[in-house]
């Protein structure tokens, strides 16, 4: 039983007339017939009365016709509720920061954005670093403002690096180390460092940590895994860890910290990123606006 079949059998029960439904359908005659036929022996039973040349439905052709209509019903529900879907997503965008990280800049180009485009709506959520690779693959938001150390590709991704800070051994103002211009390695082989490290999850940090401190001939540097940059903050200035971080990224809430420069580090880079398969098309409006703003 296909779609057409009951289309022609709809036309043919409303009009009761072979000749007439037929015209209707822009069909031939014998068509119709051959189709509403088939319709029959396909479900083993005769829809309609025929007599000479009248028609009139038989108890399985009113189920039938009944069921139709509810069916078509339905079918327009589905297609309407689906293009409702896609003309409120192609309204959205869903945006992903770092808590912490420049978040005057991240709030005031929203607002900018929403001011120069008022029919997409913004949803701005807080993540962390371990996430962004899960999160853009999977497709659960549009893009992210996000902090990486180095090269650090995201597959299926683009990315716009915004600003780029030197790294640096964040610690407590009241640290022993905090006097020194100038952090070695020597200097921190037996810290403890915070770093958002969730279960089943690696920061690139840690990666970078890890290499660093395996070149030196330490097999695991001590980690102390954090949620988030609050968390990792609070750490340093409770005197328990201390991290790597870039100063120009995270602004006042350095009081009562220091950062340090540490030379053996790379770079860090605060960058947008955004799934490329996404077909979202707020994505590339929201990109080229922020590359005019940063």
């Amino acid at each position: 039983m296909t779609h057409r079949q009951l289309e022609y059998f709809l036309k043919t029960a409303e009009t009761l007339n072979i000749t007439k439904a037929a015209k209707e359908l822009y069909i031939s005659q014998p068509s119709l017939s051959e189709q509403i036929q088939r319709l029959e022996q396909e479900l083993g039973v005769e829809l309609f009365y025929r007599k000479d040349r009248s028609l009139k439905l038989t108890t399985a052709g009113k189920v039938l016709i009944g069921e139709t209509y509810e069916y078509f019903a339905k079918e327009k529900e589905l297609i309407d509720a689906v293009r409702t879907a896609g003309i409120i997503s192609q309204r959205q965008l869903s945006i992903r920061y770092v808590p912490g990280l420049f978040p005057d800049r991240i709030s005031t180009l929203s607002r900018q954005f929403h001011q120069l485009h008022p029919d997409i709506m913004l949803t701005l959520s807080d993540t962390n670093w371990c996430d962004l690779n899960d999160l853009l693959t999977d497709g659960e938001y549009d893009v992210a403002f996000y902090l990486r150390l180095g090269e650090y590709p995201v597959p299926h991704s683009g990315h716009l690096d915004l600003a780029t800070s030197w790294a640096g051994v964040m610690m407590s103002d009241s640290h022993p180390l905090a006097h020194l211009k100038e952090i070695q390695f020597e200097d921190i082989r037996y810290e403890t460092f915070c770093l958002d490290i969730l279960p089943r999850k690696s920061s690139l940090k840690f990666f970078s940590l890890y290499e660093l401190f395996k070149k030196h001939g330490i097999k695991q540097p001590h980690i102390l895994p954090a949620k988030n940059l609050e968390n990792i903050l609070m750490n340093i200035r409770s005197g328990i860890a201390v991290s790597i971080l870039s100063p120009q990224f995270i602004g006042e809430i350095q009081k009562g910290m220091r950062c340090i420069p540490f030379p053996e580090m790379s770079t860090n880079t605060f960058a947008l990123y955004w799934n490329r398969k996404n077909p979202n098309p707020a994505i590339p409006l929201f990109v080229e606006f922020v590359r005019e703003y940063f």
